[in-house]
């Protein structure tokens, strides 16, 4: 990947994370766009407030133990009226049509997918506050830690991105398409981003550190991946903010104001 192209991201990335204009889609849930079209970048952003007692949140599937029908972010978020959908976990094809997840899968509290020991995920629980009770958010950077965590919710992914604040290193920086989530430190703001990267006159991608520092400056403690590449979608506003060939998840989730 050629340094220019990932230091003219770097610099719009800089330059733009404080005008974010943000849209409201539903109570608790806003959308915005990062968008430059001499690099071309664009960046599709979700912030969903969890601690607002009208967000609720949906996974697919419930039982990721057997091989099932894949799913898109569009057809989940259409069949569930929800406000915003995007994938998860990494997966394997074992048959035409059907996927399997890689990693944990907890839904209702039930395991359905054996942890994977080298793989992050996100979970969600439920607690109490004055204002009702509401969902909140954790990243972990062991599956197996997540399962004594005390969340109802788990969805698998790949690898945490920041940590306590902190940029976690790799080994190389390149550019793709992305699908990411990071959380303020209280567990209760939750960032999605989708980066397009499969059609190069729309979009370049952007790396795991450009996700981590955009986090960062959003005010996130902590990040993680989720499956990028053709996978990588969202669903947002009754719109679909995906491109290329479309490739069906193993693992959706979505969030709507009830």
């Amino acid at each position: 990947m050629p340094s220019s192209l990932i230091q003219r991201t770097e610099l719009f990335l800089e330059s733009a994370a404080g005008s974010l204009v943000w849209e409201e889609l539903s109570p608790g849930i806003s959308y915005a766009l990062l968008e430059e079209k001499n690099i071309p970048q664009r960046i599709h952003l979700v912030k969903v407030e969890l601690s607002n007692p009208c967000v609720e949140l949906f996974l697919y599937p419930k039982d990721a133990g057997e091989p099932f029908v894949a799913k898109s972010a569009e057809a989940y978020a259409k069949e569930n009226n929800l406000t915003v959908c995007m994938n998860a976990a990494p997966f394997v094809i074992p048959s035409f049509g059907k996927r399997k997840t890689v990693g944990i899968h907890v839904s209702g509290g039930f395991q359905t997918s054996p942890f994977s020991e080298k793989y992050a995920c996100m979970g969600f629980g439920k607690t109490s506050s004055p204002s009702g009770e509401h969902w909140y958010g954790k990243i972990f950077s062991s599956q197996k830690e997540a399962l004594t965590s005390g969340c109802s919710e788990i969805l698998g992914a790949f690898f945490v991105i920041l940590q306590n604040g902190e940029e976690v290193p790799f080994a190389r920086e390149s550019l793709d398409s992305r699908s990411a989530a990071g959380l303020t430190q209280d567990g209760e703001t939750l960032y999605l981003l989708c980066a397009e990267g499969e059609a190069s006159a729309s979009g370049r991608g952007v790396s795991f550190q450009q996700c981590a520092r955009l986090f960062k400056n959003l005010g996130c403690n902590s990040a993680l991946e989720f499956d990028g590449g053709a996978t990588a979608a969202l669903f947002a506003g009754k719109k679909v903010m995906e491109w290329g060939p479309r490739q069906k998840a193993a693992s959706v989730f979505g969030f709507c104001s009830r």
